[in-house]
């Protein structure tokens, strides 16, 4: 299959004008690219610890409620979810107050 290039008038002309400007330009143009490719990089990670502190000072809002709501009802136990306990027993108080068994079966007892 033929390209219908030689059927524009001038068509021939301009694919050689393309092909100089390709050559002469290409190599900086990827250059070009390049450069601003990792400046986007570069700054992409300060976004990305700025969404992260946000992410993480939610976490501790949405903890501190969590607290909050627990000491309202009445429900904490011996321990809070934030990980500062011995093996998860908030999660077993929670249930316990809640009276389902069933978020027991993935607890270990062996503690």
């Amino acid at each position: 299959m033929a390209l219908p290039i030689g059927q524009i008038p001038g068509g021939p002309e301009l694919l050689i004008v393309l092909l100089v400007l390709l050559l002469l330009f290409g190599g900086s143009a990827v250059a070009v690219i390049a450069i601003l490719g990792g400046v986007k990089l570069l700054r992409g990670d300060d976004r990305e610890d700025d969404r992260l502190a946000a992410v993480e000072r939610e976490l501790e809002e949405t903890r501190a409620e969590l607290r909050e709501l627990r000491e309202e009802t009445g429900v904490a136990g011996s321990g809070t979810a934030d990980g500062d306990t011995d093996g998860g027993s908030a999660g077993r108080s929670a249930d316990d107050a809640v009276g389902g068994s069933a978020g027991e079966a993935g607890h270990d007892d062996a503690n």
